[in-house]
């Protein structure tokens, strides 16, 4: 394979494989040396490469999958901790809109959208890394100039996280969470026990959980599911509701079960 224009052209490239070599040659023909990724992606030199070119100066995908810590396997350490910092801020801003809005969002998003903006940026960061020293992008290098100033951030973000997840949070489980689910199966068994050491061969579980209410003020919940019980007699399943609450001390919840 021919040396690539951009090795002839640079003396910090020893090392690298030839993949990040055309990686490297196809952000420098864009303008990536004098242009942030998202301004080089609209110049007429990017436009004329294929599609598979395009896909090689935008999108990485082990950024893609490992996030911020793909970052630090290419030792970016202060980029990659203002990303996780900033993923903390973005999961906290997440949890306040669901909670404020009375929302579910889908979770996926929490890991989605931060990770494809890693993706989008990691090639063009590797490369300033590698050919300018780049450690910060340039117009926050004011605001996180030391290593002091990215630890204070990423504590910061981090106790942001903690204090929307703790101050929202009614310390209830949900319907289907396994601590619910093993206590109404607790109390089921319990229930059985008259039965001698019949209800200790009876094996129990709760299937097709579903919240059917929710107080806003409390966090508590209302529950129906199916009690599903195998025996030496085979599978049975009969309808069940439980509720879930807080005790007023706030250290504990509450199960109630109804239909057994």
């Amino acid at each position: 394979m021919s040396e690539s224009t951009f090795e002839k052209n640079t003396k910090n490239t020893t090392g690298l494989c030839a993949k990040w070599l055309e990686k490297f040659d196809l952000l420098s023909k864009i303008g990536a040396d004098e242009k942030f990724i998202f301004s080089a992606v609209k110049s007429p030199a990017f436009k004329e490469l294929s599609f598979k070119e395009k896909q090689k100066v935008t999108f990485n995908w082990l950024a893609f999958i490992f996030g911020p810590f793909y970052y630090f396997s290419k030792r970016m350490w202060l980029k990659g901790s203002i990303i996780l910092g900033s993923i903390w801020i973005f999961s906290g801003i997440f949890s306040l809109i669901e909670t404020v809005l009375g929302l579910s969002l889908p979770s996926v998003l929490l890991w989605v959208i931060p990770y494809v903006i890693c993706a989008q940026l990691a090639n063009y960061d590797y490369y300033k890394f590698i050919t300018k020293n780049e450690v910060m992008w340039p117009k926050m290098s004011k605001v996180f100039s030391n290593q002091k100033g990215i630890a204070g951030y990423l504590v910061g973000s981090f106790i942001f996280l903690l204090l929307t997840l703790g101050a929202f949070s009614s310390g209830v489980p949900e319907c289907g969470s396994s601590e619910a689910t093993d206590l109404v199966v607790q109390i089921a068994q319990d229930k059985l026990k008259v039965y001698g050491a019949l209800a200790n061969n009876l094996d129990m579980s709760v299937k097709s959980i579903r919240t059917t209410s929710t107080n806003e003020q409390t966090g508590s919940y209302q529950c129906a599911a199916d009690m599903e019980v195998t025996g030496v007699n085979g599978t049975r399943s009969f309808p069940i509701k439980y509720t879930i609450e807080l005790t007023d001390n706030g250290d504990e919840f509450y199960v109630n079960v109804f239909g057994l």
